[in-house]
């Protein structure tokens, strides 16, 4: 107890440095990275600090991988739409009318992790995973053969767990993100390593806490100085519950809180029923806030510039999972985030289709 009473200690020194910045350079990127959560915890609100095991520990909370006991491969999909938001103003004659427009382009991910147990010395999980948005270019405006998405993002990770004391776990991953943005005719490309460093406790039979800090690091190194280049860093502690168990079903309980709460409390909560070890129904809860400096597009001007605004995510998330022969297949459906609007404002959703995420798992 001494031992988890002092890593928590660490964890929250740790996490709580990134929030001493001036509010001026909060310009973040690679928001990508804040969507790694498995499939199967999307589907309870996004919450994964003290549930995930194995592979998809990768990126997340990486001391679930102590408690893998076999070696298992996981693919994982992401699709989110496009989001367009327009943002009204009310007019002099008291009528409501468009003012401007947020076009967030629509994003896809690719994730592969494979993870394997080394007995007492702890286990070993090592991943890659893809990120693109904007429409496929094949050829630039002279011709030139491109065949590739305007902005995209590769990484490449190494992950360790260990159980040092019973039920007691301590992992990290270390990752090496090379990220490409479209500007001014031309591509800049910024490369840094990450670490995520994370605990898991099993308290008795039925209870689990977790904890972990995610994207660690220096910021990417574009050339030019005006490009936002700092990873969010996220503090995150999280616990599952087990509400009931029987022969035939189990039911759990999950929930994650990302502090600090400056613009209300952040929090990923939800259930899971598991039929028979073979059929998981879940469903959750989101409320995520970050602030963003995405363009808007003046109406009046018709021009664009980056304005800074906070964005929150909130909403059911819903997500089922099967398990046949050794695989498991999980989907989940969750909300996308939408802008904050000021006193003077009202806000109109173009599009509100859910970010579907998709994951196959096989456990040797």
């Amino acid at each position: 107890m001494k031992i988890l009473k002092s890593f928590c200690i660490i964890f929250f020194i740790l996490a709580n440095v990134p929030y001493c910045q001036p509010a001026s350079e909060n310009k973040f990127t690679a928001d990508f990275l804040q969507e790694f959560t498995p499939v199967e915890g999307i589907g309870m609100g996004g919450s994964f600090a003290a549930y995930n095991i194995g592979s998809v520990s990768l990126n997340n909370n990486p001391a679930g991988l102590a408690f893998l006991k076999n070696s298992d491969l996981s693919i994982r999909f992401q699709s989110s739409p496009r989001i367009k938001a327009i943002i009204m103003k009310e007019t002099e004659d008291s009528k409501w009318s468009d003012y401007g427009v947020y076009n967030i382009d629509p994003y896809e991910m690719e994730f592969i992790s494979f993870a394997l147990p080394l007995g007492r010395i702890g286990n070993l999980g090592i991943g890659t995973a893809h990120n693109h948005s904007g429409r496929f270019i094949r050829v630039d405006t002279d011709g030139k053969a491109i065949n590739a998405f305007p902005k995209d993002d590769l990484l490449v990770g190494l992950g360790y767990s260990i159980k040092i004391y019973r039920d007691f776990a301590v992992g990290f991953d270390i990752k090496h993100l090379r990220s490409k943005l479209p500007v001014e005719n031309k591509n800049e490309i910024g490369r840094t390593y990450l670490l995520n460093v994370g605990l898991i406790n099993h308290i008795g039979t039925r209870a689990k806490i977790g904890l972990a800090i995610k994207n660690i690091g220096k910021p990417l190194s574009y050339s030019s100085p005006d490009i936002p280049d700092k990873p969010r860093r996220e503090f995150i502690i999280g616990t599952n519950y087990i509400l009931k168990s029987t022969n035939n079903g189990k039911l759990s309980a999950n929930m994650d809180v990302n502090p600090p709460f400056d613009d209300g409390i952040r929090y990923n909560a939800g259930l899971e029923f598991l039929l028979k070890n073979k059929l998981a129904f879940r469903i959750g809860y989101i409320r995520s806030t970050a602030v963003y400096h995405d363009p808007l597009f003046d109406l009046n001007s018709e021009s664009a510039i980056d304005e800074e605004r906070l964005w929150i995510r909130k909403g059911v998330t819903i997500g089922l999972g099967l398990k046949i022969d050794g695989f498991e297949l999980n989907i989940a459906r969750s909300p996308h985030r939408q802008p904050k609007i000021n006193d003077d404002e009202k806000l109109r959703m173009e599009n509100n289709e859910p970010i579907m995420s998709f994951s196959l798992i096989k456990r040797f």
